[in-house]
This record gives structure tokens, C-alpha cells and sequence, in this order.
């Protein structure tokens, strides 16, 4: 598909991929939670907020520090009233190239320091990280929208969602996006379609809103709304409680989003949701959404070179599933 395309046409789609993603990245650390969102999601670790204390440097001049952290208040559950972290405050880029940075490399420690913590126990050990710096730029806002949220999931044990339904408004990217997590997780959720109708009902309006990454945040929701229903056996509930065509609805509105990266991902996610049909088993489809094209192909065909110099990506289709006696 691409080869069609002259340099002149893939040098301009690249430009305006890079415009697109750099007006993403211009607020995207409003966005991005990483270990925090992990520690809120999972309803079994331990959250403080906690403060650097006291920071010992083993030797006089060294790197190598002892930092002692004391318990302020307790989110959810309970973390040790006071602990200590052994690392070095110049650590070898090279320790984490194959994966994300250490803590005390994305938190800096400084003596007083306030901080998030998690706390959660792997065979019989507990581990305490860091996951928020509440010194720096938005983590305040962050750390109201986890509890904003920690409430809300607090209530969710019981039969109804109300409360987390309602975080789908929340001021804050982390609640808003942890709240769709949860309640896709929640049968009580994915079997009514009511719930599955207010998904997408919030997602619409952050459609509507002019920041871009909003927009995008709305096509993950549609995206994994449509994947859970994929991923349940023929005949499962989920299958009448999330509803496909508003879901593929919303996510061709947004193919033409005024931020091209943005119309990419929901044209990638609109191409996935409509392969998955049983005329597809044994086929799979190239998806270039620069050019807005895919293209459907054997199986069998194993030297096919995907997108090419634009970003492109496949998706196969082994067997289909059967409703289960």
C-alpha cells in the first residue's frame, strides 16, 4: 500500500505525525501515572503518602545513601510507619537501559521530601516504591484524583457503580481512566448495558473537549471496550451488555480528529474491532493509518513487510470461537 506513495507524499505524512505527537507531548505528564496507576488499580497494595526524612551518605563525599522514610497518612491499608532505602544518588544510566528507571532515579530524594508510596507483598516479602513526587509540578492534582478515585472503588464492593460512574467526570486523566478500568472488570458493568451506554457517553464528551490528549484518552476507552467484548466467549453477557456500533460509532467520528496521531489510533482501533468477523479466520489485515488503508491477506503469507516507513501494524485471525453447550 505504501509503495505507492511517493517520497515527497511520506516525507509530508511523517511531518505531520511529528506536529501531532508534539502537541501531545506538550501536556502528557498530566496524563502519564505510571506506577501509580498500577499500585491504585491493584486493590491489594498499600498506599501512604510518606516524607524523605533523613538521608545518610554511607561515606563522607559518597553517592552511596541511606534514606529513611516515615509514614504521614495512610491512603489505603497500611504502610510501615517508618523504612529505609538503600541506593545511589548517581546510579549507571546503563543499570536500567532495558527497562523504566528506578525510583530514586525518577524521584530525586531530597530531605523532606513528600512522596506516594506503595506497598504490596510477593511471596511472604513487602516492598515499599515510590510511585508519586508530590513535590513536583502536578502531583498535587494527581494525588486528589487518586483519592478522588480510592473512594469511589472503595464503595464499588457493592452492587452498584454509581459512584465510580461518576468519576468517568473527573477533573483528573488518573481517576477518569482508572474508573473505565475498573468498572470494565466488573460484571456488574459489562453485562448492563446502561453501564455500557455511560462508558461511551463519556467518552463522547471528552471527544468534544479541545485538548488533544482528552480526545486520545477516549479512543483507549472505545478501544478497550471493544477488546473486552472480543475477548468473551460467544453468547457471555459482555456481548449484550457493551454494545459494538456505538462504540464503532465514535471511533469513525474520530478518524478525522484535527490531531492526525489521534485519528491514527482511532482508525487502528476501528480496523481491529471490524476484522474480527468469522469470514476473517485464517487471514490477516495490514493497517497503515496515515493513509487511512488496510488490506486483508492469507495467513500463509509470511514476508509481508508492515507500513512500510509509516507506522503500520497487523492483526491476525487463527480460529472462532463457538458458543459453549
Amino acid at each position: 500500500m505504501v509503495a505507492k506513495l511517493s517520497s515527497e507524499q511520506i516525507r509530508g505524512l511523517v511531518d505531520s505525525r511529528d506536529r501531532a505527537y508534539a502537541e501531545l507531548r506538550r501536556n502528557a505528564s498530566a496524563y502519564d501515572s505510571g506506577g501509580l496507576f498500577q499500585a491504585l488499580f491493584k486493590r491489594d497494595t498499600n498506599i501512604a503518602i510518606c516524607k524523605i526524612t533523613k538521608i545518610t551518605r554511607r561515606e563522607p563525599g559518597g553517592a552511596d545513601v541511606t534514606l529513611t522514610i516515615s509514614l504521614e497518612r495512610n491512603l489505603r491499608g497500611e504502610v510501615p510507619h517508618e523504612y529505609i532505602e538503600e541506593t545511589n544518588l548517581s546510579p549507571n544510566p546503563l543499570s536500567w537501559i532495558k527497562g523504566p528507571p528506578p525510583q530514586w532515579v525518577r524521584i530525586i530524594p531530597v530531605e523532606g521530601k513528600r512522596i506516594v508510596v506503595a506497598s504490596s507483598e510477593l511471596q511472604g516479602k513487602r516492598t515499599n516504591t515510590a510511585v508519586l513526587d508530590l513535590d513536583d509540578a502536578g502531583g498535587s492534582t494527581k494525588l486528589a484524583g487518586a483519592e478522588r478515585f480510592l473512594k469511589a472503588d472503595a464503595t464499588s464492593a457493592a452492587p452498584g457503580t454509581s459512584l465510580l460512574l461518576q468519576a468517568l467526570a473527573d477533573p483528573a486523566p488518573l481517576a477518569r481512566d482508572l474508573a473505565v478500568r475498573r468498572l470494565l472488570q466488573m460484571n456488574s458493568c459489562t453485562t448492563d448495558a446502561v453501564c455500557g451506554k455511560d462508558i461511551v457517553a463519556a467518552a463522547e464528551r471528552l471527544l468534544a473537549s479541545n485538548e488533544a490528549n482528552d480526545r486520545r484518552e477516549a479512543v483507549n476507552w472505545l478501544r478497550e471496550m471493544g477488546d473486552e467484548v472480543q475477548a468473551a466467549e460467544p453468547g457471555n453477557a459482555k456481548q449484550s451488555g457493551l454494545a459494538l456500533e456505538p462504540i464503532r460509532a465514535q471511533l469513525a467520528k474520530t478518524v478525522g480528529d484535527r490531531n492526525v496521531a489521534v485519528g491514527d489510533e482511532a482508525f487502528m482501533a476501528l480496523e481491529q474491532l471490524n476484522f474480527h468477523v468469522r469470514e476473517n479466520v485464517g487471514y490477516c489485515i495490514e493497517i497503515v493509518p496515515a493513509i487511512r488503508a488496510s488490506e486483508r491477506y492469507p495467513i500463509s503469507d509470511k514476508g509481508r513487510v508492515i507500513g512500510g516507513p509509516l507506522n503500520g501494524g497487523s492483526l491476525c485471525l487463527y480460529h472462532w470461537r463457538t458458543p459453549k453447550n
